[in-house]
């Protein structure tokens, strides 16, 4: 009789013991996962507002590009130039 409750208690704590393993492991895998996932999700937040303030600075761009190319004389003149520069500087 005694046998077999030392047999049946060492049984149970390896049974509770592989349990109590077996969740740890899935707690600390679950979140791992949970935090790549997080991660991915504030990357792809910030590829967004990366995305949208490019395209903010690339019409801010081409609207200084038309006026200098329509409204600024010096600018004109450079591009006449074509990178034909003649560094001489004349006084009027």
């Amino acid at each position: 009789m005694k046998n077999k409750t030392k047999t049946q208690k060492w049984t149970g704590f390896f049974t509770n013991m592989l349990g109590i393993i077996l969740g740890i492991v899935l707690t600390f895998g679950v979140n791992a996962l949970w935090q790549k996932h997080e991660d991915k999700k504030k990357v792809n937040e910030i590829m967004a507002l990366l995305r949208h303030e490019l395209e903010v600075n690339k019409e801010w761009f081409k609207t200084q590009e038309n006026f200098m190319k329509h409204d600024s004389y010096v600018y004109r003149k450079i591009l006449e130039a074509n990178g034909n520069w003649n560094l001489s500087i004349r006084i009027r």
